[in-house]
């Protein structure tokens, strides 16, 4: 039995944790929760307040308005001062109109304000993605598929928002629910207690369909993962796969992903379609035995008809609840993963220095470095100590797989030695300013790093803020100028990911990228330079 319990208490709880993991990421005060509260609360409270005046309107249009009066429960012993005081059916109708208008205004205020924090989440929740992903250490992005960090970075991050209006509209709800659930007892207790009994009846029923939600919302994330990554293979892989004829192969690799993500989705939305159906055969089956009820308990006709007319009107907002509770359910394994991805207490970052970096003035040297790239069962560098002298020619030599590259992504900070030193004129290589040292590094290797953009923006990698001028400079010590300027249009061509338009020579020396100085570092030279066309 307490198993059972349990078992039941950890989906609310799970939901309760989600929500809560939400609400963390919202770029708003915490106080602004509050106002929305608020807004459900009056909105549900002039909604529940218009719809009764609308059944002692009726009444008093009938002339029965006393057969509601001497209604039992709360509501019977104050409908004789509201009927006093608003007993002209015409002010009744006026008080209507402005409960409506309010009830709209209120939604509208509520809508707007949601939005607004809904996008701005988004938003947020994409550049704290960015920061991390440029934060976290090279060898976290390495561990990791790059469709899986595609699909958290640019599909999860605005389900992020989605999940904020979900429950924020939950909110909405329960403060709906609250207002209607006083009005209705206002009117009857006991035909509240029959009611509560089926509208409990109703939660579990939807109650079953949340751990079905869950599990597709786990498979939709990852087949969008899947698909994902196929999008990445295709369009960086393209020249391979025209080469060696394998269009088709792959192509058919890409549909069977979609495929999967389509029938995924349909599933979901088939479970997500019977949320209305059911609730609406639920409450109907309610409403007759709420008629029913009232009946054997005696309950006058009149006090029946408005506990039906104000259980009618609720429904709306329990059947939306439960469907917010469902679309939190299928959403929770996107919301972990992207908390997860956020998490810092498990990563590790890159470190940056104090210490000033003009230039090499004596030596680099490694002092029983080791390095173990992650999940390799031997090391790359084991113990290894040398010396890189300042203004000489230093040649690494090996076999493929000695250490060479990892060496080189050492001396660039992509990664940082398991145990041992690296040494810069006698300061460690983590002590020094980052920028200031990667500044006066230029490295080409074989496995050429370009972005997708201009031949400016490739120079630019090395100094965003360089002027044509300095970055003529730098395509003349790479001797690439003559080929920049056979482009089409010089600097402001484009390139192509990862450089496909050019050669893999050309490629090459774009990725040597010679540091781009600043116009005031070379002015003295008294070069004189003009924007290309």
């Amino acid at each position: 039995m307490c198993c059972g319990t349990m078992k039941l208490l950890k989906r609310p709880l799970a939901i309760l944790s989600t929500i809560r993991r939400v609400l963390s990421l919202a770029p708003a005060p915490p106080w602004l929760i509050s106002v929305l509260v608020a807004l459900g609360l009056a909105a549900g409270l002039a909604d529940g307040v218009s719809t009764g005046l609308v059944v002692l309107l009726l009444y008093s249009i009938i002339g029965r308005a006393g057969d509601l009066i001497s209604a039992n429960g709360f509501l019977g012993r104050i409908l004789p001062s509201i009927n006093s005081t608003f007993g002209n059916s015409v002010v009744i109708a006026i008080l209507i109109v402005a409960f409506l208008v309010a009830n709209i205004g209120l939604t509208f205020i509520y809508t707007v304000l949601t939005a607004n924090i809904r996008y701005r989440l988004s938003e947020s929740v994409r550049n704290s993605l960015s920061r991390q992903f440029f934060d976290v250490s090279y060898d976290f992005i390495l561990r990791h598929d790059h469709g899986q960090l595609l699909n958290v970075w640019n599909g999860e991050s605005w389900l992020i928002g989605d999940m904020y209006l979900y429950v924020s509209r939950l909110l909405i709800n329960l403060c709906a629910s609250i207002t209607f659930l006083l009005f209705l007892g206002a009117v009857s207790w006991r035909l509240l207690a029959i009611s509560a009994t089926g509208i409990t009846l109703l939660f579990v029923m939807m109650h079953r369909l949340s751990g079905p939600a869950r599990e597709l919302g786990r498979k939709m994330k990852k087949e969008h993962e899947k698909l994902a990554e196929r999008m990445l293979v295709t369009l960086h892989g393209m020249r391979a796969l025209r080469a060696f004829a394998q269009e088709s192969h792959y192509q058919q690799g890409f549909e069977r992903a979609s495929a999967e993500v389509r029938r995924t989705s349909l599933t979901f939305e088939r479970l997500y379609a019977l949320v209305s159906p059911a609730v609406q055969l639920g409450y109907l089956l309610l409403l007759a035995a709420t008629v029913f009820a009232g009946q054997l308990l005696g309950i006058s006709f009149a006090a029946t008809l408005a506990f039906v007319a104000l259980l009618y009107r609720f429904q709306p907002h329990v059947r939306e609840l439960q469907s917010n509770l469902l679309s939190i359910a299928q959403l929770q394994a996107s919301v972990a993963s992207v908390v997860g991805m956020l998490e810092r207490s498990d990563k590790t970052y890159v470190a940056s220095g104090s210490t000033r970096f003009s230039g090499l003035r004596n030596e680099i040297r490694f002092d029983e470095v080791s390095f173990t790239y992650a999940g390799a069962s031997s090391s790359s560098l084991d113990g290894v100590s040398f010396a890189i002298p300042a203004g000489s020619v230093t040649a690494l030599v090996g076999v493929s797989g000695a250490g060479k590259t990892t060496i080189v992504n050492l001396l660039l900070g992509l990664y940082r030695p398991a145990s041992g030193t690296i040494l810069v004129d006698g300061v460690r290589l983590d002590e020094l300013h980052r920028e200031e040292w990667l500044s006066k590094i230029a490295a080409a290797g074989q496995d050429v790093e370009l972005v997708e953009g201009t031949v400016a923006d490739n120079l630019r990698l090395a100094n965003p803020h360089a002027d044509f001028p300095a970055m003529r400079i730098a395509a003349e010590a790479a001797s690439i100028l003559e080929t920049i300027e056979d482009l089409p249009q010089g600097f402001e061509s484009w390139i192509g990911q990862q450089g496909l338009k050019l050669s893999a020579g050309q490629r090459q020396r774009f990725g040597a990228r010679p540091r781009v100085v600043a116009r005031s570092e070379y002015s003295d030279s008294r070069r004189s330079h003009q924007r290309p066309e």
